[in-house]
């Protein structure tokens, strides 16, 4: 199917629902947003009460994404539509498989950073990557508390996050055996950085 045909179903069948949800004429706009609507073909299911949810929260942290930066995304999506569609299942896939809506909100904000060019398509998907494996809570005390440099054998959140690359082993830790300690990546910096800004 191709993108101009999911905006067209979009218009038809769900426009004026969703506008009523979220009270913002700038939806109509949002090729990708429509993409997402339209995938799920909008009926009046328990599941797609649940993905419209999930659309709302996605939306929330993207509704005040830079217009200008928003009208370059757009004719940058109408010279690459298939990158474009990339893109858009990359965002049904993860809006859609979240238990929680604050990680839609973070796709959102996400994607708003990537429309905004402040971070770039790799960095994206590997934002969307930590969204999906790690938990809210673990975000929040990463982005909020600034990180974790607890020093411990237990389960702390440097070693929950270090599988993300987020937390590395201190060179000197490596040398010594009772004990592990952990120092924040930039990877880990950048992603606080980032998130600066989300509304928790």
């Amino acid at each position: 199917m191709k993108f101009g045909d999911f905006k067209d179903i979009i218009v038809n069948n769900s426009e004026v629902v969703l506008d009523s949800i979220l009270d913002d004429g700038l939806l109509k706009d949002i090729p990708i947003i429509n993409n997402l609507v339209d995938l799920y073909n909008v009926k009046t299911t328990i599941s797609d009460k649940i993905f419209y949810k999930k659309v709302v929260s996605f939306y929330e942290s993207f509704s005040d994404v830079n217009r200008d930066s928003f009208a370059q995304w757009n004719t940058w999506v109408n010279e690459n539509l298939d990158a474009a569609e990339k893109i858009a299942s990359t965002l049904v896939l993860h809006i859609d498989s979240q238990s929680d809506l604050v990680k839609c909100k973070i796709v959102g904000h996400l994607f708003k950073k990537l429309v905004e060019e402040k971070i770039s398509l790799r960095d994206f998907e590997a934002y969307l990557y930590v969204t999906s494996m790690c938990s809210v809570r673990d975000i929040r005390k990463h982005c909020v508390d600034g990180g974790d440099q607890s020093s411990s054998t237990e389960a702390s959140l440097a070693q929950r996050l270090q599988f993300v690359g987020f937390y590395s082993f201190t060179p000197e830790s490596l040398s010594q055996s009772e004990k592990l300690e952990y120092e924040i990546t930039d990877r880990g910096c950048d992603f606080i950085n980032m998130m600066a800004d989300f509304h928790w």
